[in-house]
This record gives structure tokens, sequence and C-alpha cells, in this order.
């Protein structure tokens, strides 16, 4: 790291939240519902991501956009992590936090 540059906490640096817990479907028209198990592989293939079912009072906290950065919190997948690149259908955030 360059002498220069500051010291942070990550904290200072980002906004992190929890994600929306909810049941996966395989099939409907909601907005998809990304998993841990979704962002393990090299990259997010969202044919396979399922929906869920979220009040409209929780879409706007829980969507997911652009430039954000999902990273698994628990279990054996614990510090996998994607930056969400393109925009995508509606998708929301199981189980993990963003930044």
């Amino acid at each position: 790291m360059p002498g220069d540059w500051p010291v942070k906490k990550l904290g200072e640096l980002v906004r992190t939240q929890y994600g929306y817990t909810a049941s996966a479907e395989a099939e409907g028209d909601g907005p998809k519902f990304l998993r841990i198990t979704d962002i393990v592989p090299a990259a997010i293939n969202w044919e396979l991501v399922p929906h869920c079912k979220i009040d409209e009072n929780d879409e706007e906290k829980y969507l997911l956009r652009e430039g954000d950065i999902v990273v698994a919190r628990t279990g054996a997948t614990f510090g996998y992590a994607k930056r969400i690149n393109k925009r995508h259908p509606k998708r929301y955030l199981h189980r993990t936090w963003c930044a």
C-alpha cells in the first residue's frame, strides 16, 4: 500500500447491509433472489437464480444495483464475493451483505 494512503476502517469507506431472507421459488415472476450458492461459481448464472416474493415496501432496501459487491458471510463459503457489473432483472440479496 502506498505510504501516502490514509488508513481507514472499512465502515468509513462503504455502507454494508444484510440481505433479504425469504424462501426461493424456482418458478415465478418475482424478482431474482441471489443466494450465497449463486455467488460461489466463477460467474453468476442468472438463468439458474430463483425468484422470491417481497413486499413492495422492502424492495428499495434490498435491490442490488450495478457496482454493488456481495459477500458470503456464513458457512464454508464465507468470503466469496462478486461485483454486480451489469444491469439484470430485479434481483435481491439473500443472507449476504453488499456495499
